[in-house]
């Protein structure tokens, strides 16, 4: 189910509503002419991706998808136009464009009319409603979206994803990630959107482009950094909880709230009071520990734009000096390719210092000094281990 509201209606509306295949209503967009074959392609993605919205829901990004491929269209055409061609190629594109939605819709009550009164014909006015919902702009978007790393979409959702999430800016690396974008193009233009999910993108390299979206075409109002509890009960999470506005062109400072260091102590269990007492404060124009107000901009210093709110500006500017890779190459240490080929335990052997070197490979935790049972065969200054490699190198 997909939820949607106004300030005077709300919709919930199931996204599991049954479309006929393509060719039943293809003489629904040919009103006026046949469908250019580049238009064609168009349109049939797009019927496609909304037959498959009880897969994908509020993600389907029809309209997004239907202004990006036809621009791709446009500017490929306008290559031509230059040269006097295709004038009015261009113009029936753009004709096409102011055109398309309200075909969209016909199509889809067309059909409805085909197949009469019946449970098909409820499924199917369904999709009227959620096709005219998810081209809508609303004031606030929010989310609890569902939290699935990449490594376990499964193929279709990795397909789906990945062909809609994954360009200009990287968003497929979490499924929650999505859902930042998804709320951000659902949002009108002084819009807001409000998420709650968990804190990997305040940091991880594999976020870097959440965080550049994010300071780059949003404000953040404020957010939450809270760190592990039990916010939802005996489950025990790590969330964040923001609001970005849309918009927002001075600058503005951002509020950070920050829980983080009661995790895990005896005061963990008043995070939430914490977090409440420190916004009445943010408000009143108290201070409070909890509070850091900062430039978003000041989050773009370090490489990555990791969100580190809590340093000071002094500090912050160490970052922009040139970092240790400027004056020296850095490297992984040693990988054999094949430990049990070159890795012996020191008991193991009686050429210790000549053929066999010991080699720290690491292990359990201790605390100063250990974990050193282990030898590398470095014979002849490594020449087999650098000589053993595949057709990959």
């Amino acid at each position: 189910f997909v939820f949607f509201a106004t300030a005077t209606r709300t919709w919930i509306v199931s996204s599991d509503f049954f479309l006929p295949d393509f060719a039943e209503v293809r003489e629904l967009f040919e009103t006026d002419a046949p469908l250019k074959p580049e238009l064609e392609k168009i349109v049939r993605e797009l019927w496609t991706d909304l037959q498959q919205a009880h897969k994908f829901g509020a993600l389907l990004r029809i309209e997004e998808k239907f202004d990006l491929e036809l621009e791709s269209v446009i500017s490929e055409a306008k290559k031509y136009a230059l040269q006097g061609m295709y004038e009015e190629t261009i113009s029936d594109y753009y004709k096409f464009r102011t055109n398309f939605f309200d075909k969209l819709h016909s199509a889809v009550e067309q059909h409805n009319k085909k197949v009469g009164l019946s449970f098909l014909s409820f499924k199917t006015a369904d999709a009227i409603t959620f096709l005219e919902l998810l081209t809508q702009k609303y004031d606030v978007a929010v989310a609890n979206p569902p939290y699935t790393d990449s490594g376990d979409f499964g193929g279709e959702l990795k397909t789906f994803i990945e062909a809609n999430y994954k360009k200009p800016f990287k968003f497929s690396t979490n499924l929650y990630a999505t859902f930042i974008k998804r709320c951000a193009e659902l949002s009108n233009g002084t819009g807001k959107l409000a998420l709650i999910h968990p804190l990997t993108f305040m940091y991880i390299k594999t976020f870097e482009d959440v965080r550049k979206f994010i300071l780059g075409k949003l404000h953040i109002n404020i957010l939450v950094d809270y760190g592990l509890s039990n916010m939802f009960g005996a489950v025990m999470v790590d969330p964040a909880f923001y609001v970005l506005e849309k918009g927002i062109t001075s600058q503005k400072p951002s509020l950070f709230i920050s829980l983080d260091q009661y995790t895990r102590t005896p005061n963990e269990k008043y995070k939430k009071d914490f977090c409440l007492t420190a916004l009445d404060n943010y408000v009143a124009g108290n201070s409070d520990k909890h509070n850091y107000s900062i430039d978003q901009s000041k989050l773009k210093v370090i490489d990555s734009y990791p969100f580190i709110y809590w340093i000071s500006d002094g500090f912050r500017k160490n970052f922009s000096e040139k970092t240790i890779k400027y004056y020296f190459n850095t490297a992984q240490g040693l990988i054999t390719g094949n430990n049990d080929r070159f890795l012996r335990f020191w008991w193991e052997n009686q050429h210790i210092g000549s053929k066999w070197i010991p080699f720290a490979k690491g292990g359990p935790f201790n605390k100063w000094f250990g974990n050193l049972w282990l030898t590398v065969n470095w014979h002849e200054d490594g020449k087999e281990i650098k000589n053993f490699f595949d057709s990959n190198g």
